[in-house]
């Protein structure tokens, strides 16, 4: 997908769900743009963002490439398998503002624009890889978003 027909697929939902959180919509798309490599890898038909799976989620299993204790490895992982985009980013509003890793992100709305809001975000995403963050700060600085 290129980047105007990505963001014209998510922007709607995530403009719709994300601000019911808190959280900038643009900070959302931009880190389903990056994650998703605009939709080329979207796991299932909606996991947008590389989420994993608990017990009693529907899921699959696949290799992945995790960034852990700073080098990357190969893993077979189980990702959650979503029925709808509405429940992708639900799920990820759900993870950032109501999972006790995330605590903290509730200071991304206190930030005047979306590219600062990376940078908090970065602070408290313990899994974040050094590729990702500023791929987020890139696609909103471009222009390509809003908040």
């Amino acid at each position: 997908m290129n980047p105007e027909d990505f963001f014209e697929w998510i922007g709607p939902t995530a403009k719709l769900i994300c601000p019911a959180y808190g959280l900038y919509p643009s900070v959302c798309m931009a880190q389903a743009a990056i994650e998703s490599g605009w939709g080329e890898y979207i796991i299932g038909e909606y996991n947008l963002f590389g989420r994993k799976a608990v017990e009693g989620d529907r899921q699959t299993t696949l290799p992945t490439d995790e960034f852990i204790n700073g080098e990357w490895v190969v893993v077979d992982a189980p990702f959650k398998l979503y029925d709808s985009l509405e429940e992708a980013i639900e799920d990820y509003c759900v993870l950032l503002t109501e999972e006790p890793v995330y605590q903290d992100v509730g200071l991304v709305t206190k930030w005047v624009c979306s590219e600062n809001a990376v940078i908090v975000f970065h602070d408290y995403k313990c899994d974040v890889t050094p590729e990702v963050e500023p791929g987020i700060a890139k696609a909103i600085k471009k222009g390509l978003l809003d908040k």
